[in-house]
């Protein structure tokens, strides 16, 4: 969830009205976020039929994992800024980057510790229909961030995808 967000948010930013945009960027972000979770929370209970006591325990349900989200967002960024100054330094000692590699290790255990634990969550509010329902929908959702951070990106400003290798560990090219 978290590392989606804010590329919907720069995507969605040129459809906001002026006032809006003038805001200070702190300001802004949270203006939009809250209207983006607005009108996917609006959706998302629409298409599954839920009542208004299910939308306020959908919607508890993925705030609170939201907020775990963006707190394990900031731990990934940070370790992939460390990973990539630790081979880019010719001196790191193997010692670092055994370190570096357990803690990757231990993140992504804790990614899918809080995966695992926001399906528990949504269980106790939707029925497994559903819930495969919601699945499709978040995809979609994230489909459509994508596609919008690479059209409102401008030639030659492409940004990187998630998928792709940062520069500094980019392979080498291939013998002809």
């Amino acid at each position: 969830m978290t590392r989606s967000a804010p590329v919907f948010l720069l995507a969605l930013g040129f459809l906001l009205p002026a006032p809006v945009r003038a805001q200070d960027p702190e300001a802004r972000r949270a203006q939009l976020e809250a209207e983006v979770f607005e009108r996917f929370l609006n959706r998302t209970a629409e298409e599954l039929q839920l009542d208004e006591s299910g939308r306020a325990r959908l919607e508890k349900t993925l705030r609170q994992a939201g907020q775990r989200r963006r707190e394990l967002g900031g731990q990934w960024r940070d370790l992939r800024q460390h990973l990539i100054e630790a081979v880019r330094d010719s001196s790191t000692s193997e010692a670092e980057f055994a370190r570096l590699l357990n803690e990757l290790t231990a993140l992504r255990a804790r990614d899918y510790e809080l995966w695992r634990d926001e399906q528990k969550a949504l269980a106790d509010v939707l029925n497994p229909r559903q819930r495969a329902q919601f699945a499709v929908l978040f995809l979609r959702f994230n489909e459509r961030l994508q596609e919008m951070r690479f059209r409102r990106a401008g030639p030659g400003d492409r940004p990187v995808a998630p998928f792709r290798r940062p520069d500094g560990l980019q392979r080498p090219p291939r013998r002809p």
